[in-house]
């Protein structure tokens, strides 16, 4: 039967890849399960039906189904060429040894078959190597640490299932894998057997051993203001408000850190006080701007150098990374942009309309959402930009999967492509959630051209939605 299978496929190469399509590897369908989930080892069995295929001038290049869409990826190769990868995250103990090992593995060799290079805009982007023989990538699973995220030290499972030999030009697929990931020690959960509430849910949607915090206990960690001295007296209502649902709240004026105090003087000031405390924040607020009208400091950010040469990029997660050497937050953070009390009291307003009295006498828009993602050509950059509008289209489609029944969804085709008064108007309408992916600066996005002058045409009365 196998090698049956080895010969059709086989076939398909030498005969469908005139026009490019789905190379079928079997005829069971595409699978993802854990077999066995412990605090030492994690049991996994994978399935891949088909692989898609597109044909380009000098080959082919090839991407696992659509069932693999979240956790795919692409391993660069000699040549400059990327070969199909798919990754997984799972808790582990702090201090274990990682190890892998292949309990079944059934593969095909396809003969005489071409890989393609990417594009010519991404060549600059990947080393051109010669390999050095055999097949590449060599390792099939590769095992390794990945950071600290709050509660837990997470490890990275690189599964490659397409290998490829660039001196006899053959393609190794293994299609089939049961691989068990060993992660001896102690406790995966970095103290007494609790984690956070809020983190919970951020375990559950990206770790495939997550079930092994099912009957673990939750806390609520510490809400914690920064706040700007201007705003010392009229953020009273918000702290309060966040005692009152349970939070153990710490105020902290920004002349208590330092005099203009810079973001590496917060961010040491942050670490040094979650490190120290007993309840630990789940989230920060900051409240003030970058740069205050009154003439007194502002409440620093992390500026960081854009790769495009366009402009800097303004970004207060930085004050999130407080354990490893990594890009995962320990806290979540967000900033009350503002610079006057009259335009927070407004803030507050619509924070316990949203809270605490939620507008109710018509719902539909409970299930309404508006969506914006770039798509157009980008001359700083001379290319096309799609993965912004893969990821609307991505996010329309879960909306949608969950409940949602009207997600209006715009794609910028230049900068007044479309007007910023369409996207008024379905934001006006009533929505839940504005969610953009592109370009921007602190005033607003810049594909399309939609700012914070643009927010006071919004008309949605107490249709408070969030826009992120």
């Amino acid at each position: 039967m196998r090698l049956l299978l080895i010969e059709t496929i086989a076939l398909l190469f030498y005969c469908g890849f005139a026009s490019a399509g789905l190379v079928t590897l079997n005829d069971r369908p595409n699978r993802f399960e854990t077999t066995k989930v412990t605090s030492t080892e994690t049991e996994i069995i994978i399935n891949f039906a088909y692989l898609d295929t597109t044909a380009k001038a000098d080959g082919y290049t090839l991407t696992l189904p659509d069932y693999f869409r979240i956790g795919s990826g692409w391993k660069t190769g000699p040549f400059q060429t990327v070969l199909p990868c798919y990754t997984i995250l799972l808790a582990v103990p702090k201090n274990t040894t990682l190890s892998v090992s292949i309990d079944a593995d059934e593969s095909i060799d396809i003969d005489n078959f071409n890989l393609a290079t990417v594009d010519e805009d991404n060549k600059e982007l990947i080393e051109n190597i010669a390999p050095d023989g055999g097949f590449y990538p060599q390792k099939l699973v590769e095992f390794e640490s990945a950071g600290q995220m709050r509660d837990l030290h997470l490890a990275r499972l690189t599964i490659h299932p397409v290998q490829y030999d660039y001196d006899q030009q053959v393609l190794k697929v293994h299609y089939s894998l049961a691989i068990t990931a060993h992660h001896p020690g102690g406790d995966i959960c970095s103290s007494d057997n609790h984690i956070s509430e809020a983190f919970y849910p951020v375990y559950n949607a990206i770790l495939t051993n997550s079930s092994l915090f099912d009957d673990i206990n939750l806390r609520r960690g510490g809400y914690w203001f920064i706040v700007h001295d201007d705003f010392a007296t009229s953020i009273t209502p918000l702290v309060e408000w966040k005692k009152a649902k349970g939070f153990d709240v710490r105020v902290y004026l920004l002349s208590d850190i330092g005099y203009n105090p810079s973001y590496t003087v917060i961010y040491n000031f942050i670490s040094q006080e979650y490190n120290s405390a007993e309840t630990k924040p789940d989230y920060i607020c900051l409240v003030g701007d970058v740069s205050m009208p009154s003439g007194h400091p502002g409440l620093a950010t992390r500026t960081y150098s854009n790769p495009f040469g366009f402009g800097t990029i303004d970004s207060d997660n930085y004050y999130t990374f407080l354990e490893g050497n990594d890009y995962f937050p320990e806290l979540f953070i967000g900033r009350i942009s503002v610079d006057y009390e009259s335009e927070l009291q407004a803030y507050i307003n619509k924070h316990f309309g949203y809270e605490r009295n939620p507008y109710m006498d018509e719902t539909n828009w409970y299930h309404q959402a508006t969506v914006i993602g770039l798509k157009m050509y980008s001359y700083w950059v001379d290319d096309t930009i799609y993965t912004p509008r893969m990821t609307k289209l991505w996010c329309r489609e879960m909306m949608m999967n969950y409940g949602y029944t009207d997600v209006d969804t715009f794609f910028a085709t230049d900068y007044h492509s479309p007007p910023a008064y369409q996207i008024t108007n379905s934001i006006s309408r009533g929505v839940t959630f504005v969610n953009y992916r592109g370009y921007g600066d602190p005033d607003g996005w810049t594909a399309p051209w939609y700012t914070s002058s643009n927010l006071y045409q919004i008309n949605n009365g107490p249709k408070y939605g969030v826009m992120h």
